[in-house]
């Protein structure tokens, strides 16, 4: 008997705990706050809904005026451009004026008799030609009486200086050193300074002729 009383008991209470929790569920106000939206909502109508087309236009016509505005002020705005002074002017006409200042020197064709060496010619090989910027005829040796062919193989210096020689034919001692000490004094054209430094070999031929 004890037992079934305290059951109803605790069913008595849960209940009225339960009614008082839904009456006051009832009579309570809650409060849903809603975020701030950080952004302009632009609501376009539909067809039938003339205001709030007309709305959405006006919002972009506006947008639309500021943003030309923007372009116009930046228009205005004076953009000074930096000069740049060039100081290659000088360098290159004091170049040009060296360069046609330097007298080129093409080979000629023989001399008349009685000169002793009628002229030269060069194989240049498949290395490309080289203008002469002087040159000199080597001199007929005194107590030689011979007509021959001197041929010279020699190598032109990137700066155009003449660089090693060896003879090619045997001939007489004395014209073979005029040849040779007056080609050592020859000045060909520079190699340019983008152009890789190499030596170029060439063959020269100094014909020595009687009077």
């Amino acid at each position: 008997m004890t037992e079934r009383k305290t059951r109803n008991t605790s069913y008595l209470v849960s209940i009225i705990f339960h009614a008082g929790l839904l009456v006051l569920l009832f009579y309570m106000k809650l409060e849903v706050e809603y975020p701030v939206k950080e952004y302009i909502e632009v609501g376009f109508g539909g067809i039938t809904d003339g205001s709030s087309g007309a709305s959405g236009n006006n919002v972009l016509s506006t947008l639309d005026d500021r943003k030309l505005e923007e372009l116009k002020e930046e228009s205005k705005e004076e953009v000074e451009v930096p000069k740049v002074k060039n100081t290659f002017d000088n360098d290159v006409s004091v170049s040009a004026k060296k360069k046609n200042d330097e007298k080129v020197i093409e080979p000629k064709g023989k001399k008349g008799a009685g000169t002793g060496v009628s002229g030269f010619d060069i194989e240049w090989g498949g290395n490309g030609k080289r203008k002469i910027y002087s040159y000199t005829l080597p001199a007929y040796p005194e107590g030689v009486n011979k007509e021959i062919d001197i041929r010279l193989r020699f190598s032109i210096l990137p700066d155009g200086t003449v660089g090693t020689i060896f003879p090619l034919t045997k001939a007489d001692t004395k014209l073979e050193n005029a040849a040779i000490n007056s080609l050592r004094q020859w000045r060909f054209e520079p190699l340019p300074l983008q152009q890789k430094k190499t030596e170029q070999f060439a063959i020269i031929v100094f014909p020595y002729r009687l009077q």
